[in-house]
């Protein structure tokens, strides 16, 4: 068999990401002496698959090592996306036509058709004559050559791309019995690989000659082992670890001076290892017909109203979102919210993760932002408030670093009417563990499954006539895993959680909360608890500073800068850029030295010693922070503990 190696610009093209499927004109021809090809196996199409080609299988565990070739560098995969590369097996007959340098697919175009069949406009690919049971036979060899990879096998064309085809065909012209190009880690989704003068080759064989022309789709070369998919003239049936079969050249995808192969890993970078069965991953979400709206609104408090739950397949797929997959989630026309809004007011939620990780929220459409709204160390439920932007057509895309389980809760939304926002000193309205706020001053926790009615109206500080409170709501001594509700009293009590806490451990979330006609506020504890408010701000139906949602900026990482936060040492940030006189800023505190508390405000004012965000030592934690910028137009960050600090802003209040 044969594999196309197309020119280094066009290599260095794909490796950059840079084609969509076609480049230069002058690729290249890598020749294999098709006279000794291997005979082919004969053999009755209609036989069912053997038995010991089945054997010959690795089981997905041993075919993915973690591999310590050099040789390797630090090759990465477009598929860094997690959705799974499709592969097309064309049994049908296919015309092919010629291109210059390159390699597509769904519009069936290759470069292969001149530089390989020596053909300077189109092939009629004749359909493989192969029955029912032999096209079945084929297909569950490739399906399981690539069992352990995020790879989908159809033998019906897609819809739309991008996916990998390959055509069988007993079209009888060519100097071998295979070719496809080498693109190295895949960067190309639609190439095209062709398994042709078949004859009357068995299924068998016709199978893993396909798996073979893939494997030079998704980057590797031909090795010595008799064994391997990727010895060129091999009835073998694994992919492994092999000597490559011509010493390592400058074309080779892989870098270094080494001379083997490491099969399995080449794959899983290329394609990326088989997703866990309890995860999805949407279709690549299209772009609006119109741009986002960024613009100074006012606002509708709700109470919480859960859109998505993806462990209940509610406004999703069930499952887990695969990381580094895009859930869209319709928000404007929702039965939540009126068509027309431009922003959203809301609480983003995980669960399920198996490892650490981040995630974004952003308008539909438009680019993935590389800034973050949910942070979160490890297993476990973790949550944030988050104020974003709108799509055109309403929609809000939620996208992970790994695999979540995701719960999205409307707060509140933009409109032109509405309430402005007033924002307060900083004050403690409620505190179980010291009785502030409570009845007759009680000390008590919140037990398991009972509700405290708290009168947010008489809170000192609380503007007369407001419909909403802008809280930091903080759970403390847990005695298990729980979370806490916070809703209107005078509604039915909402499936949703202003915050989710951990046995003993502290947390302090942002939220925007709306009372009843009679200015009540009621907290649900699911286990027991202590609870605190912060009271920062509110929302009034009359008067009252607009909310400009803004896209997602970075405005400092001591990681790139050099600097850290040093415990009880401000760190003074300069907002000079951002309008208005508050903004809602995104915190972030990484890894920290040891657990306590990060606050942030107004340079030229003082610390309210109230937190606007608690953490574990080591764990990686965000929360939404509402701060005057005051007259400086500078915010002071505050941390009890040495660490790293990511702020991000969200929006702004103000003109």
């Amino acid at each position: 068999m044969e594999r196309l190696l197309k020119s280094a610009a066009l290599l260095l093209a794909l490796t950059l990401g840079l084609t969509v499927g076609c480049g230069p004109d002058d690729s290249q021809l890598l020749e294999l002496p098709g006279d000794d090809a291997p005979p082919m196996e004969e053999a009755d199409e209609a036989d069912a698959h053997d038995e010991a080609f089945d054997d010959a299988v690795l089981p997905a565990a041993e075919q993915i090592p973690d591999g310590s070739d050099a040789v390797y560098g630090s090759l990465s995969s477009p598929l860094a996306n997690g959705v799974p590369q499709v592969v097309f097996l064309n049994f049908d007959g296919q015309t092919v036509s010629n291109c210059a340098g390159c390699s597509d697919a769904p519009t069936n175009r290759s470069f292969a058709i001149q530089a390989h069949f020596g053909v300077s406009t189109s092939i009629a690919f004749p359909r493989y004559a192969g029955g029912t049971t032999a096209r079945a036979t084929i297909t569950s060899i490739v399906t399981k050559a690539f069992a352990p990879y995020n790879v989908t096998v159809v033998t019906k064309r897609p819809a739309s791309g991008p996916y990998t085809m390959v055509v069988i065909s007993p079209y009888t012209r060519g100097p071998n019995h295979g070719v496809a190009p080498l693109d190295c880690t895949n960067q190309n989704r639609n190439d095209i690989g062709f398994v042709y003068r078949i004859g009357s080759s068995s299924a068998k064989w016709i199978g893993q000659a396909a798996v073979h022309e893939l494997g030079h789709s998704f980057g590797l070369h031909h090795v010595v082992s008799t064994s391997a998919f990727m010895q060129w003239a091999s009835s073998g049936g694994t992919f492994t670890v092999s000597k490559l079969d011509l010493p390592r050249a400058s074309g080779y995808c892989a870098t270094g001076t080494g001379t083997t192969q490491d099969d399995p890993r080449m794959l899983k970078i290329s394609l990326g290892a088989k997703p866990p069965a309890d995860t999805f991953c949407p279709a690549a979400v299209p772009p609006p017909s119109g741009t986002f709206v960024t613009q100074a609104s006012r606002v509708v408090a709700i109470p919480p109203t859960r859109l998505v739950d993806t462990r209940q397949g509610q406004g999703s797929p069930t499952g887990r979102l695969r990381g580094l997959c895009t859930l869209p989630i319709t928000i404007a026309g929702s039965a939540a919210v009126p068509a027309g809004t431009t922003g959203v007011l809301g609480t983003l939620t995980v669960t399920g993760a198996t490892q650490g990780g981040n995630v974004v929220a952003y308008p539909c459409g438009g680019p993935r932002p590389t800034t973050s709204n949910l942070n979160f160390p490890g297993a476990g439920t973790y949550g944030n408030q988050i104020f974003v932007p709108l799509a055109a057509d309403g929609k809000l895309c939620v996208s992970t670093t790994t695999d979540v389980g995701v719960i999205f809760e409307v707060n509140g939304y933009t409109a032109s009417t509405g309430s402005g926002f007033e924002p307060v000193t900083p004050a403690r309205v409620l505190d179980t563990r010291t009785g502030v706020g409570t009845a007759g001053g009680a000390t008590t926790p919140l037990a398991a499954g009972s509700t405290l009615t708290f009168r947010m109206a008489t809170a000192p500080g609380f503007p007369a006539g407001a419909n909403a409170a802008v809280l930091n709501v903080s759970a403390s001594g847990a005695t298990a895993a729980g979370y806490l509700t916070a809703y209107p009293c005078a509604t039915t009590r909402p499936t949703a959680a202003v915050l989710n806490t951990t046995a003993a451990a502290s947390t302090t979330r942002h939220a925007v909360v709306s009372v009843d006609a009679n200015g009540d506020l009621c907290l649900f504890a699911s286990t027991q608890m202590h609870v605190s408010l912060d009271l920062v701000g509110a929302f009034t139906p009359s008067g009252g500073q607009p909310l400009t949602l803004l896209p997602s900026k970075r405005l400092l990482d001591t990681r790139t800068t050099g600097t850290t936060l040093q415990a009880n040492v401000p760190l003074p940030l300069d907002l000079s850029t951002v309008n208005g006189t508050v903004a809602a800023l995104n915190l972030v505190a990484v890894t920290p030295g040891a657990a306590g508390s990060l606050a942030a405000y107004p340079c030229d004012g003082s610390p309210s010693g109230l937190p606007n965000l608690t953490f574990a030592a080591g764990a990686t934690v965000a929360n939404l922070a509402t701060v005057p910028m005051g007259a400086s137009k500078r915010v002071c960050l505050l941390s009890s503990s040495p660490m790293h600090a990511v702020v991000d802003l969200a929006a702004r209040y103000g003109p």
